[in-house]
């Protein structure tokens, strides 16, 4: 009798079907990738789909949770996927002027890093140190939010948080755990909700891992609704605040046309003397950054000037101090003649330069004027933007100047102020200085250290750069949280646009539109609170990005402890 032969597969019929399932497995992997990258974009403006945040990390959180990766390379993919998204994210970088393309890839190039790096992290922890997903994760992603905030001079600005500005009660948990507690509510439940549909643990635990979420949202949003009904019950009793805002529609060009930057000059002059006859008792007239400079900056010295200070001149330094006495005198009746036709106290944008010893010092400033138009006061901007505002090294290399519209850099200034606006204090930002958290926090406290503690915040900005796109849903996202964090009234005056009254709240009560010329007046009541923000800052997110280096230490420590 025969025995039966066994048939076997070759075994280059079986490495053939394992390769394809390689490589059906890797497709999966950079679908996973790239599909979250795009769907977390869709989640910001212009699309604007602020619901699909809650879903769009789930790509990126089933890169962590599975046990392997079946592509070459991973953390290159992971690295592509993060620079299309940051690529079409800020994009409105690029707008301003050809050089800035420059700028867009570098800026886009060094946020595409975090993305790696989350996924990386999050996988240490949920793999070697057994951490939940739904804690990992938000944990993680908070944590590396909050560290560029802060590193290469910082960007806080498209946080995940700031895709829930339309859920007010939500967002109220910004004056305890800021704008970063927000992103992490929404990653806690992404994280839930993949527990739930990939289900690479007991139902039991995806089921915690949901409820969980669940529980913390609906506390937030509990939370939420109880503080604003405070806010609104214990509003102050003292009058509100007559704002009128102006808003031209001057788009930034650097074709060196003085005519037009003069014509935008008087189009604001106009709208000023409008806003004046139609509003009877303003406190206060805000215009935005720079707009009030038409072509002629405010110019002063010191008595260290010295002839090397304006190298160009080629004659006495008496002659030179006469000239620029005159050139001042002159702007200085342009204030005047501006804020007596209309009567009003302004807060006006303009180009300051000062010359001192042998130095020209250009700043950004904020203008506090009178009714009179005499200058009560000045801010000067603290944090200028990299590459918009100075060039990195040119004060070493100032040939790079060449490579950009801009002469030379802005000097920052020595700190905040307040201007007092009838019985109330005022304190200023400028531009994208209130994209970040840590530097408004940072002046308001400083003002109350001093017994300064302002009542309202304002913001001006010549968002002219950047051509309607995105960028002003960006940057108002950033005002309304401010207003959250540090429960102060913004009031914000854009140059085309979003010029907003924003009350402590976070509720926008009047809001311009987008790249056209408004007029907006609005009442807004004064608020003296001090939120747990404003006292504690960024502890929550600090803690996060504490309790992940602690994570990954304790993780490499426990690795060459194994190997000795």
């Amino acid at each position: 009798m025969v025995a039966p032969q066994l048939t076997e597969m070759p075994q280059s019929a079986s490495g053939e079907k394992a390769i394809q399932v390689d490589n059906l497995r890797g497709k999966r992997d950079w679908w996973c990738a790239f599909s979250s990258s795009l769907a977390v974009f869709f989640t910001f403006p212009p699309a604007d789909l602020w619901w699909l945040a809650w879903f769009a990390p789930l790509g990126w959180l089933q890169l962590i949770a599975q046990p392997s990766w079946n592509c070459r390379r991973p953390y290159w993919m992971t690295y592509f996927a993060g620079l299309i998204h940051w690529l079409l994210l800020v994009h409105w970088i690029r707008l301003p002027h050809w050089s800035a393309y420059f700028g867009w890839f570098a800026l886009a190039g060094y946020l595409a890093c975090y993305l790696p790096v989350f996924i990386g992290v999050t996988r240490h922890l949920v793999h070697r140190w057994h951490w939940p997903l739904v804690v990992a994760a938000p944990v993680v992603w908070t944590g590396l939010e909050y560290a560029r905030g802060y590193l290469l001079t910082g960007f806080s600005m498209s946080l995940l948080g700031h895709t829930q500005i339309s859920l007010l009660r939500l967002v109220q948990i910004a004056d305890v755990v800021g704008a970063y507690g927000v992103s992490f509510v929404v990653m806690v439940f992404a994280s839930g909700i993949h527990g739930l549909v990939f289900r690479r643990q007991k139902m039991r635990r995806s089921l915690a891992g949901m409820a969980v979420a669940t529980v913390i949202l609906i506390l937030c949003v509990v939370y939420g609704h109880v503080r604003i009904n405070m806010l609104t019950r214990d509003s102050s009793q003292s009058p509100p605040l007559r704002v009128a805002l102006i808003q031209g529609a001057f788009d930034t060009q650097f074709d060196g046309d003085l005519e037009r930057i003069q014509r935008g000059y008087f189009d604001y002059v106009e709208l000023s003397r409008r806003a004046a006859m139609d509003h009877d008792a303003l406190d206060l007239m805000i215009w935005p950054e720079s707009m009030f400079t038409g072509s002629e900056p405010m110019v002063t010295y010191d008595d260290s000037m010295t002839l090397a200070a304006v190298p160009e001149w080629n004659s006495t330094l008496d002659q030179l101090k006469r000239r620029l006495d005159e050139y001042r005198d002159g702007v200085q009746r342009r204030l005047g003649q501006v804020a007596q036709q209309n009567d009003v106290p302004m807060l006006v944008g303009m180009e300051w330069d000062h010359y001192a010893g042998d130095r020209s010092l250009r700043y950004n400033s904020a203008v506090f004027l009178d009714e009179a138009g005499r200058v009560r006061g000045r801010y000067d901007k603290t944090h200028p933007v990299m590459f918009g505002e100075y060039v990195p090294f040119g004060n070493w290399l100032p040939w790079l100047y060449r490579l950009t519209p801009m002469s030379n850099g802005l000097q920052p200034g020595d700190g905040p102020r307040t201007f007092r606006v009838g019985s109330e204090l005022i304190a200023t930002t400028i531009c994208f200085e209130n994209t970040i958290p840590h530097l408004v926090r940072g002046h308001v406290r400083e003002l109350a250290e001093r017994g300064e503690l302002p009542s309202f915040l304002v913001t001006i900005s010549n968002d002219g750069w950047f051509w309607g796109s995105s960028l002003l849903d960006v940057h108002l996202a950033c005002g309304i949280f401010r207003a959250i964090e540090l429960r102060r009234p913004m009031l914000i005056a854009a140059n085309t646009g979003f010029s907003a009254a924003i009350e402590a709240t976070g509720t926008v009560q009047v809001k311009g539109p987008r790249r056209s010329e408004a007029i907006l007046f609005a009442e807004v009541e004064p608020s003296r609170e001090r939120s747990l923000y404003l006292r504690f800052g960024d502890w929550f997110a600090a803690t996060c990005l504490v309790a992940v280096v602690l994570g990954i230490g304790g993780g490499v420590w426990a690795w060459r402890h194994a190997t000795c």
